[in-house]
């Protein structure tokens, strides 16, 4: 075996770190081999004895042999010399093939935990063997084996615990590989049962030996079955070096194979032997779709096509462009089955040739389809019409050319540059061929097989061909549906692969801003490229496996980071508000972490991003266009009960220019209902952020309201003395006396089903404290000392006269919606129907229908009272809470700060789970969906 691999072809290629040890087994080997032969020869006249004993059928004597092999009582009762180069050569081939093993699955993993647990099997039966051969020297007698037989069995029970571990842990991953077609499924089959034998048999060896050792410690059996233990160690690493070739010979092998070069295919036709296939001139830059003019007006001048066989001069008329397309597309073999290792070697020929073909009429096609689409050459009036023509014939075979470029993408035998151009060509066409595309799973798959490609390939992707082919598919329901399918099929590998590629498009949009800063680059593109990656991002955060993958390879750091270096160069007022509200939308997208979103509010502020979202609301005229950056602050109010939090928005707020505050200084002097949509959204961020946690939490007012939900609750005291029923942990009370007067009329018909409501949302981890409530409590109380409570009830009751009529301050028909504190909601502020209300509000958690009548009670028996509701929420995803709180309108030209007690009653609170969805699922309005 030794000589067969150092005659191998592949011998002379290995690495060191594949020579070096198997010299260092077969030395080994050798030197074990004697040490066997020296011990057979000093052992030789119990041999004689034992064959004449079994000759003459004399079973006293045979037993009496086997019991008494090297008999105790004579000198030769001692452990030979022999016997210890035996052990010691053993215990060195065993680590070596075994640490030899190890290194071939993690090549194979990559998987670190697992590796680890294998060498430490390995290396603990390897320490237990180096204990066991130093009991053999204290111990060198065989009547004194059973003071060291625990060594050796565990020893022994060591080794075969690491070989068939190390089997069987290759055997599994072999198995749960991503496969693609027959040829690598029986090649699977033949690495298995190369590593079966591989495995089992060192393995039956030690079981062998085992055996023995715990029946008969006393004699020489064990040792003369564990003398080729340290041969057959060697002889499965020889064998297993020596398989490769076999497999090489059906060109199939990856075993200690190392970095694997370009494939190159051999064209079997005697007339004209093409190059190999190699990457042109585009593959080793970065390739764009801007670059297709040129690029091609370079190919027609230098012919460099002239070496495609099935093209040998590029057509130069519409007739012959369409003549050359069908005959390539004609060139495709329907029949795509790739033979097996047990198929005829005619077949693999047959194959190389049809693939080859293949290869050839691939390329040429991509090259007509780029020629068609030129812009340079688009200009004459017969392109438009030879496209269409060309289209229509790639209509009727488009299964066939994209099962084509699946099998080639697979094989890695494929001109890439080539291949990602004509993908985004025919995924930014329009009619019906991008129809027929967006909705064929094959081309979702060749997108994600481009998407996927690893290795300097992959740095193929600009942001404009990476928008041309995973943009295209993320925004159309079809290919999105296709897409997240076909994802959740494939290894976590594989995914991590096509997360950390879409992310390589930042890289890119970052190379465009050095550019532009150099004046080499369009400042549009750029903000386009970021709006398109914003929105993509969004797409793929709506599934939790993606978000997870995205959240570990820091997407919004790696994102706010471009969009805020573009920020600094960009002058044009609409693309700097576009900039504000794509940093605007990462802070959004954080809700989709809902154990992470602190620390990413947190990586986010510290990037200087909040001096960019208050550029976005100077810029921004109305209310639309400062919707996204409103909701992004509301978001940040909301997570400040962390420290951190409330720590990273104050730095922040320190580091705003002096500039920036002038304007706010000055847009805040007039009366806060007249603020421009921009303003009012900064404003109600500083009322509900920094100075409400930095005044109002430090202290209590006077007219703060009273957190007792006793409807009949007209005490005086502080509001922040608060206690909860001990049964619901739901309602609070000022005191016991409130809770006796409320149990009676109200509470005691709810307590109940409010703490079934308590146990599920606490064990969801959407049940909302105590304090919290507070918080929210004081901040409609701090707005409405901020804006003057008086002109607002005013305002919401003019609005309900001329909704419902004069009558309607008397029947109380509606509740009063604010949405001044909703995040997520564009809607105004508006009275809604009691019945209407109550419809919605029965869906939500926390609903108590006897509390609610006995609010709406309250109000029809004082005309004073109303019912309003404010909403407040933040994200795009999570809770929605809904305050139901009583209001004092008598009086309205009093203003809150003089108001004693507070115009605000506590009345209820009510929770809406907006549960993530995924968005492929929504319909689009693209041709392809219709």
């Amino acid at each position: 075996m030794f000589t067969n691999y150092l005659r191998s072809e592949r011998a002379a290629k290995d690495p060191k770190h594949i020579r070096l040890p198997v010299l260092f087994v077969y030395a080994v080997d050798v030197i074990g081999v004697f040490g066997g032969c020296a011990l057979v020869y000093v052992v030789r006249r119990y041999f004689f004895l034992c064959i004449r004993a079994i000759q003459r059928r004399r079973l006293t004597n045979t037993k009496y042999m086997f019991n008494n092999w090297n008999d105790a009582s004579s000198t030769s009762g001692i452990l030979e010399w022999p016997f210890h180069i035996i052990v010691i050569t053993s215990v060195l081939s065993s680590i070596a093939v075994q640490c030899f093993m190890v290194r071939r699955y993690w090549l194979f993993s990559r998987i670190k935990p697992i590796t680890a647990i294998l060498l430490g099997l390995s290396f603990a039966s390897f320490f237990a063997a180096i204990s066991a051969i130093v009991l053999f020297f204290v111990f060198n007698r065989l009547d004194e084996r059973r003071n060291h037989i625990a060594a050796v069995l565990v020893t022994m029970a060591l080794a075969v615990a690491a070989d068939v571990a190390i089997s069987g842990c290759l055997i599994y991953k072999l198995w749960h590989s991503q496969i693609h077609s027959r040829e690598t499924r029986s090649l699977v089959k033949q690495v298995t049962r190369l590593s079966i034998m591989a495995g089992c048999a060192p393995a039956l060896n030690s079981i062998a030996i085992l055996i023995p050792i715990a029946i008969a410690p006393t004699t020489l059996v064990p040792t003369g079955l564990g003398l080729p233990l340290g041969s057959v160690y060697s002889c499965t690493m020889l064998y297993t070096l020596n398989r490769r070739e076999s497999m090489r010979a059906s060109k199939q092998s990856w075993i200690h194979s190392g970095v694997v070069g370009p494939v190159i295919l051999e064209y079997a036709t005697a007339t004209m032997p093409p190059p190999a296939l190699r990457n042109t001139s585009n593959s080793s830059r970065r390739f764009s779709l801007l670059e297709f003019p040129d690029m091609f007006a370079h190919m027609l001048k230098r012919r460099p096509y002239i070496d495609n066989p099935l093209m040998l001069h590029f057509p130069r008329t519409e007739d012959a462009a369409v003549k050359k397309f069908a005959f390539l597309v004609n060139q495709l073999d329907p029949e795509l089955r790739k033979p097996g290792l047990n198929d005829p070697p005619d077949a693999h020929r047959r194959w190389d040739v049809k693939i080859q073909n293949a290869y050839w009429a691939i390329i040429g096609i991509s090259l007509i389809m780029m020629w068609a689409s030129s812009p340079e050459i688009s200009s004459e009036d017969a392109i438009p019409v030879v496209k269409h023509r060309i289209s229509l014939i790639l209509i009727d075979n488009l299964e066939l050319v994209l099962a084509w470029v699946r099998q080639l993408l697979r094989e890695k035998r494929v001109d890439l540059p080539t291949i990602i151009s004509f993908l985004a060509i025919v995924m930014v066409s329009k009619g019906d061929l991008v129809v027929a595309v967006l909705n064929s799973p094959c081309a979702v798959e060749c997108a994600i097989l481009l998407l996927t490609s690893e290795g300097p390939q992959s740095g193929l992707f600009t942001p404009e061909t990476w928008w041309s082919i995973a943009g295209t598919v993320l925004t159309h329901q079809a290919a999105r549906r296709n897409l997240f399918e076909q994802l959740k099929k494939l290894p976590t590998s594989v995914v991590k692969t096509y997360i950390g590629n879409t992310l390589s498009a930042l890289d890119g949009i970052q190379t465009n801003i050095d550019n532009a800063r150099a004046g080499y680059a369009a400042r549009k593109s750029i903000c386009d490229g970021i709006a398109r990656m914003g929105a993509a991002l969004e797409f793929l955060l709506c599934d939790p496996d993606l978000a997870r993958h995205l959240l570990s390879q820091d997407y919004h750091r790696r994102f706010v980071k471009v969009a805020t270096n573009a920020h600094r160069i960009v002058t044009d007022p609409f693309h700097r508000r576009l900039l504000a509200d794509s940093i605007a939308l990462t802070f959004l997208l954080s809700g989709y972490h809902p154990r992470h979103t602190p620390k990413i509010v947190v990586d986010l502020l510290q990037m200087d991003t909040l001096p960019v979202l208050l550029d976005g609301l100077q810029i921004s005229s109305t209310a639309q266009e400062a919707q996204n950056i409103k909701n992004s602050l509301m978001h940040i109010t909301y997570h400040m009960n962390y420290r951190r939090v409330y720590v990273a928005v104050n730095e922040a707020w320190n580091a705003i220019p002096d500039s920036a505050m002038a304007w706010v200084q000055e847009k805040f002097r007039g009366n806060p209902l007249d603020l421009t949509p921009g303003a009012h959204a900064w404003f109600v961020f500083f009322l509900f952020g920094p100075q409400l946690r930095q005044e109002v939490l430090l202290k209590s007012c006077v007219g703060d309201p009273s957190p007792c939900q006793n409807l009949h609750h007209l005490a005086i005291g502080e509001s922040g003395q608060f206690k909860v029923c001990s049964r619901c942990r739901s309602v609070t009370y000022c005191d016991a006396k409130c809770q006796s007067d409320d149990w009676e009329r109200v509470h005691k018909y709810e307590c109940r089903n409010l703490r079934y409501d308590h146990d599920q949302l606490v064990g969801q981890n959407r049940w909302v404290s105590h304090h919290m409530r507070r918080v929210l409590l004081l901040c409609m109380q701090r707005h409405l000392d901020s804006v003057g409570d008086s002109e607002f009830v005013r305002e919401a009751m003019d609005t309900l006269v001329a909704i419902y009529g004069t009558d309607a301050l008397k029947t109380k028909p509606g509740i009063f919606a604010s949405t001044r504190f909703d995040g997520s909601n564009q809607n105004p502020e508006k009275w809604v129907a009691i019945e209407r209300y109550r419809r919605r509000a029965e869906t939500w958690s926390s609903w108590s229908p006897v509390r609610f009548e006995s609010l709406v009670a309250e109000t029809r028996a004082n005309d004073d009272l109303f019912l309003f509701v404010y909403t407040f929420s933040s994200g795009i995803v999570g809770p929605k809470y809904h305050f139901l709180v009583l209001v004092d309108t008598s009086n309205p030209t009093r203003v809150s700060q003089a108001s004693y007690p507070s115009r605000f009653r506590y009345g209820m609170l009510q929770m809406e789970h907006r549960p993530r969805q995924l968005i492929w699922s929504e319909e689009c309005e693209e041709e392809c969906c219709r």
